[in-house]
Parts: structure tokens; C-alpha cells; sequence
């Protein structure tokens, strides 16, 4: 399996279009950190090498962010937002405190032999119901499994969103914006809303910062941003989370189709498969899902690989394991297709590489995220 990196493509034949986004954090990763229109303080190499170790691009508005915290707190910036909104910074931050130093870690991208008992960062702060597209970057309460994680459509990208989760609830991801200090903010103004805020004078100075310093960045302070809308038009499927997948599609529509299945319906012919009592009962409930794997495999033989992952996706958000290996079974197929685009084989590739997601990651020990529902 190939490592995903941050080296920039070449130019020639394959070649992506650079977004407008793109171009900006690109020009934002050239900047000297001491000519920002702040007073926030430099983030050093070493630590942005170390955000490195993940596998993943992070977009500039993560390491402002961290900036951000570390004036709020330069003793434990992780801790920030812990005061206001009882948020803790994880995930790929945790790499910026220097928390891996002392660990052989891994990813699952990695070609490497395995090595045992390393953390994989790959499952760092993953809850039950995330899929690969979203990486935690932020925790709440054990309680309500709440979590904010940035969200890709291709993993060697760039995030397309910031989301909002609460495992214990379920799968769903509420989409904040597209940026760290938008979303922290539209959190903050619901908590306002719901009255859970305890002390409003730390509340309103946070709130203050956030859309200061993040406007004086060129950050978007709307939920749906310009970014979000013209994703909204790329979108082919919402999915059992609510946040959407876009998949390559050309000019002829090849690239993805529907099931013929809506949401409703296919979460009831799971449940149905859930719910059965007995191996005879539960063959018989499978019996709809067959039908549709034959379907995903003829769209997979006629170039359109964005139905399979929209089902393998809907069978790993629903929850159950007999769904979940199904669900392996059909990614595995999709990774085997000579006529799936890169940038689809990309993400099944990360999707199976997760199937056994039901721990979050800590770097010195691992512990249960809960029950599923």
C-alpha cells in the first residue's frame, strides 16, 4: 500500500487543479510566521515537522490555531478551550506537544514492517462511529463523546470541513465551517444558545479572539462558506453521516451512481439483519444486501467505483460487525479495480486499512470509546 505524503504532485500528465484554497494555504505555508497580522506566536519547525508524522496535510488554520492557544496558555495549550467550552485539543496536536517523543509510531499507510506495540497514529483519538475521512483534532466529556475532527474528501488533500460529532449519539457530523476558528466559534455561539455556558465573560473573550484574529487571517467565519457551497454541488451522497461524498465524476457521469436504496430504507434492511434471531433468519435478511453487493459490482465493472464506497461507507456507519465485514468485502473489491481513479482507490485504501476502529488511541495506552447504540 502506498504512503500517503505531503510532496507536491508533479507537473504533467495526471496533473490535479489547484483550488483557490489551495493556492492560499500554499502562499500561507511560504509566510514567515513573524509577518502575520497578529501577535500569535510562531510555531516552530520541529513542531511542524512533527505534525508530519501523521500522514496527512494540515491546512495553516491548524497551526494559527494552536498559536492561538498557546497565547491563551502557554503552560498547557491543549487546555485552552477546556475553561469555556470543556474542549480538549488532541489528535494531531498532540504530536505539536510533543507527546509521541519516546514512541516508535506508526500509520497504517506506512510500508514499514509492523512494529509492536506502537500507537498508530492513524487511530489517534478515533472514535467508534468516524470514518477515515474524519480525524479528531478536538474532545469533549467521556460522556457525550463529543468531538471535532477536520473532514477529507481524498486523503493526500487538504480538509474540506470542519465537523462536529457525538459518538455516543451516533454517526451523524454536523458541519462547522471550513476552518478551526470558524467552527470553534459557531460551537461556542450554540453553547451560548443552550445556556451551558458558565462563565460568559470567558466566553465572550474567546469569542472576540476567535473572530479577530481569524478574520485578520482571511479565514471565513460562515458555516457555509464559498469552499462549502461549491462542495455542495460536487456532493454525489450524503450518507448515513450527513457530511457527503464526492467522488471523480466526468463530463458522461461515469464515475458514480445510485443505489437503489434510500437512507431510510437501507437502514432498515440492516436493522432487519441486526435484529435476526437466529443464522437462519439473519441469511434470509441478508438476502437484500446481496443484491445490492451484485449491483455495486457491476457499476464497479462499468467505471463507477462512487457506489460501492457509498454503500461500504452506509454498512461501516451503521454499526454492526457482520455489516462492517461486509462492508471490508466490498471496499477490498473496489481496491482490486484497475479502472478506479486514484483518487478513489486512495480512499478505500485508507477506509478497509481502519476497519478495526472501535478504540480511541491514546499514546501511552489504548481505551474503549463505548458501546455502539
Amino acid at each position: 500500500m502506498e504512503m500517503v505524503t505531503r510532496a507536491k504532485r508533479r507537473t504533467g500528465q495526471g496533473r490535479v487543479p489547484i483550488t483557490t484554497h489551495q493556492k492560499r494555504v500554499r502562499a500561507e505555508d511560504n509566510r514567515d510566521d513573524e509577518t502575520l497580522p497578529t501577535n500569535l506566536p510562531a510555531v516552530s519547525v520541529a513542531q511542524r515537522s512533527a505534525a508530519a508524522l501523521c500522514a496527512l496535510p494540515l491546512p495553516e488554520d491548524f497551526f494559527n490555531f494552536w498559536a492561538l492557544c498557546t497565547s491563551m496558555n502557554p503552560q498547557s495549550p491543549h487546555e485552552a478551550l477546556l475553561p469555556v467550552l470543556g474542549l480538549e485539543l488532541v489528535g494531531p496536536f498532540d504530536l505539536l506537544r510533543g507527546r509521541h517523543k519516546g514512541f516508535a509510531v506508526v500509520t497504517t499507510c506506512a510500508e514499514e514492517e509492523p512494529i509492536e506495540n506502537a500507537p498508530n497514529l492513524d487511530l489517534h483519538w478515533r472514535f467508534y462511529y468516524d470514518p477515515p475521512e474524519f480525524q479528531t483534532v478536538a474532545k469533549g466529556d467521556a460522556e457525550s463523546q463529543l468531538h471535532l475532527g477536520y473532514y477529507r474528501d481524498t486523503p493526500n488533500e487538504l480538509p474540506v470541513l470542519v465537523g462536529l460529532s457525538s459518538a455516543q449519539s451516533g454517526c451523524s457530523i454536523s458541519v462547522l465551517g471550513d476552518n478551526l476558528f470558524c467552527a470553534i466559534r459557531l460551537l461556542l455561539l450554540r453553547q451560548k444558545r443552550e445556556g451551558r455556558i458558565k462563565d460568559r465573560t470567558k466566553a465572550e473573550e474567546l469569542e472576540r479572539k476567535l473572530s479577530q484574529i481569524g478574520t485578520e487571517l482571511g479565514y471565513s467565519t460562515d458555516q457555509k462558506s464559498k469552499s462549502l457551497k461549491a462542495r455542495d454541488r460536487k456532493v454525489v451522497s450524503r450518507t448515513f453521516h450527513g457530511a457527503g461524498i464526492v467522488v471523480p465524476v466526468d463530463a458522461q457521469g461515469v464515475g458514480y451512481r445510485e443505489l437503489p436504496e434510500s437512507n431510510a430504507s437501507l437502514q432498515r434492511m440492516l436493522a432487519a439483519i441486526v435484529k435476526s434471531e437466529d443464522d437462519a433468519a439473519r441469511l434470509q435478511a441478508f438476502s437484500p444486501l446481496v443484491e445490492l453487493s451484485s449491483l455495486v459490482e457491476f457499476a464497479n465493472d462499468e467505471g463507477d467505483p462512487g457506489m460501492g464506497l457509498e454503500l461500504g461507507l452506509d454498512l461501516f456507519l451503521h454499526g454492526s460487525e457482520r455489516e462492517a465485514e461486509e462492508g471490508e468485502r466490498q471496499e477490498h473489491q473496489l481496491r482490486g479495480e484497475s479502472s478506479t481513479p486514484s483518487s478513489c482507490r486512495q480512499k478505500l485504501c485508507m477506509w478497509s486499512a481502519h476497519v478495526d476502529r472501535g478504540r480511541s488511541l491514546d499514546l501511552k495506552r489504548t481505551e474503549s470509546c463505548g458501546p455502539r447504540k
